[in-house]
């Protein structure tokens, strides 16, 4: 009688330490912030920190909260969209509780650098996949970051959080005036933009944009509430028979922060009171001919790669020391004397 009750509390016991061993599996969360999906406007894939050399940006946290164990754990982390993985990896092996521990919480940048371990872009061919490794650039589409938490085991202990981003670009384009004349009446700028915020309406004299019309609470102006802006009221601030460029000017959301994104400097005419008033975009063939020109000038200058680039833009408007041109044979001189070394070129820049 006395050895069945021995045997019986052996078994209770062994029973007890397996029961408590599950509790603290039971006991280990992971869970993530930002909590749900989080859309961005630009995402680079450089910022979230699984490559050396990021810097500290805060795309997301992860959170661990345990009893404390010695059991070797690591993280196995896999990026995907539209069921693609594009990126994957794992971290170091460490002991619970010597590197995630209580209420431990790394940021996205901090994975690396603290836990070790690599990540490599996916081999397997994706548009997505040559994008990135193209440009840096997530592009647009939803992303699913996997995380989940294995032990030495190779057991997921059902660890597993899924943090979601939607990449969705902002744009930004101009309408009107764009190189043409208008009057103090007619002065009504008009563009296009989607997911900008804090936009605002610049005006300035020169083409640079470095001579800035500013007047109380008429410029720079604030736009945020629709995608036009009556300027019949600045109208006092300009001279009869002047060259202006407008730009609007607005925030977008980023891995790395909010970022300003600016429209191109858009000419105009201003004139008081006029019966006739004209556009002067360049002509489509002659613009086309000028950057035939112009490429074969830059081959000089600039690689292969971004001569390449230049086929897909056209030519809409050229100025000098502040002035517009448009005579195609007065173009054609200036980048001839270029060629034929007449005039320095000291830098080389796209706008």
């Amino acid at each position: 009688m006395r050895k069945i009750r021995f045997l019986f509390i052996i078994i209770c016991f062994l029973v007890f330490i397996l029961f408590s061993f599950s509790l603290g599996l039971a006991d280990v969360i992971l869970s993530h912030y930002p909590p749900g999906s989080t859309t961005y406007n630009r995402f680079l894939a450089g910022d979230l920190g699984f490559t050396k050399g990021g810097k500290n940006n805060r795309v997301f946290s992860i959170t661990f909260d345990s009893p404390g164990t010695t059991t070797l754990y690591h993280l196995h982390i896999e990026i995907s969209s539209e069921g693609k993985t594009i990126l994957s990896g794992n971290t170091g092996s460490h002991a619970f509780n010597s590197k995630y521990g209580v209420k431990q919480t790394y940021w996205n940048y901090e994975i690396l650098d603290e836990l070790g371990g690599s990540f490599t872009v996916s081999r397997s061919g994706s548009d997505v996949r040559d994008k990135v490794l193209k440009t840096g650039e997530v592009p647009q589409g939803t992303y699913t970051v996997q995380i989940q938490l294995v032990n030495s085991s190779t057991q997921a202990a059902g660890l597993t959080e899924s943090i979601l981003f939607e990449v969705v670009p902002a744009s930004l384009h101009s309408i009107y005036p764009v190189n043409t004349s208008v009057t103090k009446s007619s002065m009504d700028f008009k563009w296009l933009s989607k997911e900008l915020f804090d936009m605002r309406f610049h005006l300035f004299k020169d083409p640079g944009g470095r001579d800035e019309i500013r007047s109380g609470y008429r410029l720079p102006r604030s736009v945020n509430s629709g995608q036009s802006y009556d300027g019949s009221g600045i109208g006092s601030l300009l001279n009869d028979g002047s060259m202006y460029y407008w730009q609007i000017r607005g925030k977008i959301t980023t891995t790395h922060g909010d970022e300003l994104v600016k429209s191109p400097l858009n000419a105009f005419l201003y004139f008081e009171d006029k019966t006739s008033l004209e556009d002067w975009w360049l002509d489509p063939v002659v613009s086309r001919e000028i950057t035939e020109e112009l490429s074969e000038l830059l081959k000089e200058y600039l690689s292969k790669r971004v001569i390449d680039a230049l086929k897909d833009y056209d030519i809409e408007r050229i100025t000098l020391d502040n002035g517009g041109i448009f005579s195609k044979e007065q173009v054609l001189s200036i980048l001839a004397m270029i060629k034929n070394k007449e005039v320095e070129v000291k830098s080389v820049y796209f706008k």
